[in-house]
């Protein structure tokens, strides 16, 4: 056999090129992506998406009748989607709320005075109702109500006829709260 000189040492240099990895960038940005995405799914699908509309005086729901109706709207279509359950409510703020399903508009200054809203409601009575202090009547008979009477409806001090009758799964006691409301007349929570 030959006498073979020793075999060459070969240097290959180990080069990333990005442009050979054009989803590279796809694979260090998909964990943001994903939860991006998954943000903007939750946000899409909360229970106030598309309807945090704010009144002002002059908008179409207040028509220039003050700043105490303006913040009654505001609060209402905050509770829209909670209060109308499976059923469409025509509350917007390019609606005259005199127009407005269930509501009662009245006073000087102008206030919702009451709220009706009935067959429509599931799931537990929205403590904000408590910031509607000029409410005379509320009723929300005939729903699908559960979980407790929130104490902020003691704050209605205007409040004459409370209806919450047919609401079976309502449970806890009345809360002490509810001595406040000295000009209430009509109590119904059978």
């Amino acid at each position: 056999m030959p006498n073979l000189p020793p075999p060459a040492k070969l240097s290959v240099k180990s080069t990333t090129y990005r442009h050979f990895r054009p989803l590279g960038w796809v694979r260090r940005s998909l964990p943001s992506l994903l939860s991006s995405l998954l943000l903007g799914i939750i946000l899409l699908s909360s229970p106030t998406a598309g309807h945090a509309q704010t009144c002002a005086e002059n908008s179409t729901a207040v028509n220039n009748r003050g700043a105490a109706l303006a913040t009654d709207c505001t609060t209402l279509l905050g509770l829209k989607d909670t209060l109308r359950g499976t059923a469409s409510l025509n509350w917007d703020v390019n609606t005259n709320m005199d127009s407005w399903t269930g509501i009662t508009v009245a006073g000087t200054p102008a206030r919702v005075t009451k709220l009706v809203v009935q067959f429509l409601v599931t799931g537990s009575i929205p403590a904000a109702l408590g910031s509607l202090d000029a409410l005379t009547e509320l009723n929300l008979s005939f729903n699908n109500l559960s979980g407790s009477i929130p104490t902020e409806l003691g704050s209605l001090t205007s409040l004459t006829k409370l209806d919450l009758s047919w609401n079976r799964k309502l449970s806890g006691s009345i809360p002490t709260e509810f001595g406040s409301l000295t000009a209430l007349t009509s109590l119904d929570l059978s």
